[in-house]
C-alpha cells in the first residue's frame, strides 16, 4: 500500500504532501518480524524521497493467548495517544492456512483486536486478505469480526466444521474473488492466483 502511494507521488498522480506512519507488526515467530524489518528498511530511502516517513514497532506476540495480545493491544493504543493518533487501518493476512482448528484460539484475540478499533473517536478500517476460500467457516468468522467492528449485537460460537452466527442483518454472501499474477524469482515462471480482500470500516 505503501509502495502503491509512493509510486503514485511518483508519477504525479497525487500530491506530494508529508506521510508519517506507525506500523506495529504482531506475529508470533521472530523470524518473519526480523524478515519484514529487513524489507521495510530497504524501502525506506525510496519511500522516504515521496515524503513518507515510517516508524516500526515489532511486536512478538501469541494471538492464541488473549492476555498476551491484550497487553500488545494496550501498548498500540497507548503508543497512539501520545502522538495523537486517531486513524487506523488493520492489516491482517493468510491465516485460513492455519485451518478452522488452527485459528479457532485466535477468535478472541480477533474480536478483542475488532472491539478496540470500534471505538467511536477512532477512525478505523480493517483489510483482510486470504487466499480463495469460498463459501465456509472463514466466511462466517468474517462475518463475526465485521459485526463486532461495526457494534452489532450478534450471537457466535463453533458449529462442527463451521461456526454458527446469529443475527438480525443481512450476512455476507460468497465475497469476489481477485485475481493476480505473481513471479516466482527461483524458476522465472509466472503464476495466477486468485484471493479474497475483505475491507471493513467502523462507520
Amino acid at each position: 500500500m505503501l509502495s502503491l502511494i509512493c509510486e503514485l507521488r511518483r508519477t504525479g498522480s497525487i500530491p506530494t504532501l508529508p506521510l508519517n506512519v506507525s506500523i506495529s507488526a504482531i506475529d508470533f515467530s521472530p523470524a518473519s518480524l526480523n524478515h519484514f524489518a529487513a524489507l521495510l528498511h530497504k524501502l525506506s530511502p525510496w519511500l522516504a524521497s515521496a515524503g513518507i516517513v515510517v516508524e516500526l514497532n515489532l511486536c512478538h506476540c501469541d494471538l492464541t493467548v488473549l492476555g498476551d495480545f491484550s497487553e500488545t493491544l494496550d501498548g498500540f493504543f497507548t503508543h497512539a495517544r501520545e502522538r495523537d493518533v486517531r486513524r487506523f487501518l488493520c492489516v491482517i493476512s493468510a491465516i485460513s492456512g492455519a485451518k478452522k482448528e488452527g485459528v479457532e484460539p485466535m477468535i478472541d484475540s480477533l474480536k478483542h483486536a475488532a472491539a478496540g478499533l470500534s471505538h467511536s473517536k477512532r477512525s478505523s478500517t480493517w483489510l483482510w486478505v486470504e487466499p480463495h476460500v469460498g463459501k465456509s467457516w472463514f466466511t462466517t468468522l468474517a462475518d463475526a469480526i465485521q459485526l463486532t467492528l461495526k457494534k452489532i449485537k450478534h450471537r457466535f460460537s463453533p458449529k462442527g466444521d463451521s461456526f454458527s452466527l446469529t443475527t438480525d442483518v443481512p450476512m455476507l454472501k460468497d465475497p469476489p474473488t481477485r485475481s493476480f499474477q505473481w513471479s516466482d524469482p527461483h524458476n522465472g515462471k509466472s503464476a495466477t492466483s486468485r484471493v479474497v480482500v475483505l475491507a471493513f470500516k467502523n462507520r
